[in-house]
């Protein structure tokens, strides 16, 4: 299913990074393995000028810029605040050096997950998925809303795990940006683009968080051993 959803969405390709943090090298060449046989079936059942004009545009997408409000990367959500590109209708700007501006933001979002990741002893594998998601739709210089759903899994089990009463407060402050259709604030004013980015404030603060549950399981895994040792000396 992961290796289907991969083939739908080619951003989802970040779970792979989970699976080798993991080094469950077999579930990343399941993945690939489902991924190829289904491009094969596509090929031959569509042929090669379709996915030709597919990865065109994909390529096109991730060279242009638009403050709409259905798009909540981190790149959309600062056009919405320091330029006057429209966020209730349709706008494609592409400018090469806000291309380059989007692409060292996604590095430094991927280069902070990773670090997180890498950093943290044996995470809960549903929180690094939501990890890894979230950072991609941060990410992406053009990430619509709907991409969202896809960290709700992490979201959820957050809902589950014991917390503090600030975590409880993050997360309903979490649930309700990401949740709720805000729409009817938006507008091409001050309030209404600053509105528009409610949605990527919510996956913000998502990200943040689960960095920081990351770190945590490194500072549990060494009170654990500091725990163990203690009661082997006594």
């Amino acid at each position: 299913l992961t290796g289907v959803a991969i083939f739908v969405k080619p951003f989802l390709l970040v779970v792979v990074a989970v699976e080798a943090a993991r080094r469950r090298w077999w579930n990343v060449a399941g993945y690939m393995a489902v991924w190829i046989l289904l491009l094969l079936i596509s090929l031959a059942a569509v042929g090669v000028y379709a996915h030709v004009e597919y990865w065109n545009l994909l390529s096109t997408l991730g060279r242009s810029q638009t403050a709409f409000y259905g798009n909540q990367s981190l790149l959309g959500g600062l056009f919405r605040i320091f330029s006057d590109l429209p966020v209730t209708d349709y706008g494609f700007w592409s400018d090469p050096m806000l291309a380059w501006l989007g692409r060292a933001l996604a590095i430094t979002i991927l280069v902070v997950a990773g670090w997180a990741q890498f950093k943290a002893r044996s995470p809960q594998p549903v929180l690094s998925y939501g990890l890894w998601l979230s950072a991609a739709s941060l990410a992406l210089p053009i990430s619509w809303e709907h991409h969202l759903i896809f960290v709700l899994p992490a979201l959820a089990f957050l809902w589950t795990q014991p917390r503090t009463r600030a975590g409880s407060l993050a997360l309903i402050l979490i649930t309700a940006l990401i949740a709720v259709r805000w729409t009817f604030l938006y507008g091409d004013n001050l309030a209404g683009r600053l509105a528009a980015n409610l949605p990527l404030l919510g996956n913000l603060i998502l990200f943040i968080y689960l960095i920081i549950d990351h770190l945590k399981t490194q500072e549990r895994a060494e009170e654990a051993v500091a725990v163990k040792e203690s009661h082997v000396r006594t």
